[in-house]
């Protein structure tokens, strides 16, 4: 499956956005003297799990976006049923088997929609639908 330039664009930015609000929480666990092993490998499989998560939907909506309109919603729907039970199960056997902190597993599965707030409020995410021609907002006086 090839992406589109776009979404190639924000699977890259989604993970360093993923990648530095991890290292902002590791950091923080520092800055406490709480930094374990435990914290560390909960930050780096919940990082992991959430630009897997993020990429599977693109993956996805790539594919749905490409189909017919019946198929697409079925793909969407059976993507997303798929993609929390993967991250269901992964997180409970890195949580009970491997002692992965429960918090820095979890949190990561946030960061992509943090980042995607932080790219709409400094401009870099823009909403194809609300452009027009000239790259103006449609809303825009």
């Amino acid at each position: 499956m090839h992406f589109s330039k776009d979404t190639t664009r924000y699977i890259f930015l989604i993970i360093i956005g993923v990648l530095s609000l991890s290292g902002g929480v590791v950091g923080i666990f520092a800055v406490l003297g709480k930094l374990t092993f435990s914290v560390l490998l909960g930050s780096v499989i919940g990082s992991i799990l959430a630009i897997l998560n993020f990429f599977l939907l693109a993956l996805s909506l790539e594919k749905a976006v490409q189909s017919s309109s019946e198929k697409s919603k079925g793909i969407v729907m059976v993507s997303y049923n798929v993609r929390m039970l993967l991250l269901m199960i992964i997180t409970i056997l890195a949580i009970v088997f491997l002692k992965a902190n429960p918090f820095t597993i979890l949190i990561p599965y946030i960061f992509p929609r943090i980042t995607i707030l932080l790219l709409q409020i400094t401009g870099t995410y823009r909403d194809k639908k609300n452009v027009d021609a000239d790259g103006g907002g449609k809303n825009d006086n």
